[in-house]
């Protein structure tokens, strides 16, 4: 949670103490700037980048996802800083084998670390935005390093615009679900996963977990 004042203190600090498993908190100096997803293979410590989408969060003060775009709208300069960052993180860390994803921050004053884990993105980017707009299969090539062979194939064999998006429906109870069938029917559109059930109840998340979406 974004705290912009010291009015926000007291709900920021319940709002994160309600939701840490182990009752400590971290308060961090909040990075203006676009935000990257970044994936990537490490195999024999050479780093192979596989893919880099801007990472759209939006709902401040909260920090909600809301999905990527691919390729990056940022110029080559930006994305360059960005991606020599990330490796240099990767290799601070240690990880010399298997997957790394960053998600990194392009601020005013350059590229920093806002997460390196030792995984492929979650979420759709890898099974999907990637590989639709590239034409790689990104989990293909991840087994392949983790049973210790080279990646086999991470040559592009398409150019396109991969979009994701999460639909947040408004506060509420789902009484129908309708028009899927009519969204899939639209030419671009590969898949729409529905998240909720008829019944449920959707509240305005405050955290990535509670989003109730559709994307």
């Amino acid at each position: 949670m974004k705290v912009d004042s010291e009015a926000m203190l007291d709900a920021a600090f319940i709002n994160a103490k309600k939701a840490s498993p182990s009752g400590q908190l971290i308060v961090e100096e909040y990075m203006k700037g676009e935000e990257l997803s970044i994936d990537s293979l490490v195999y024999n410590n050479e780093i192979y980048i596989t893919g880099i989408a801007d990472r759209i969060i939006n709902r401040e003060p909260y920090f909600i996802e809301i999905g990527h775009v691919m390729p990056s709208n940022l110029s080559k300069d930006l994305i360059d800083n960005a991606v020599e960052v990330f490796k240099k993180g990767i290799k601070a860390l240690g990880i010399n084998f298997g997957a790394a994803k960053g998600d990194i921050k392009v601020t005013e004053g350059g590229a920093k670390i806002v997460e390196i884990a030792a995984r492929l993105s979650g979420g759709f980017m890898s099974v999907y935005t990637y590989p639709y707009s590239s034409g790689i299969n990104l989990i293909q090539n991840n087994m392949d390093v983790c049973l210790g062979n080279a990646p086999s194939n991470l040559v592009p064999t398409k150019n396109r615009v991969s979009i994701e998006r999460a639909i947040i429906p408004e506060p509420g109870i789902i009484k129908e679900i309708t028009g899927v069938e009519q969204a899939l029917s639209i030419p671009g559109v590969m898949n729409v996963f529905i998240h909720n059930k008829i019944g449920e109840q959707v509240v305005d998340p405050k955290a990535m977990l509670k989003r109730p979406v559709i994307s």
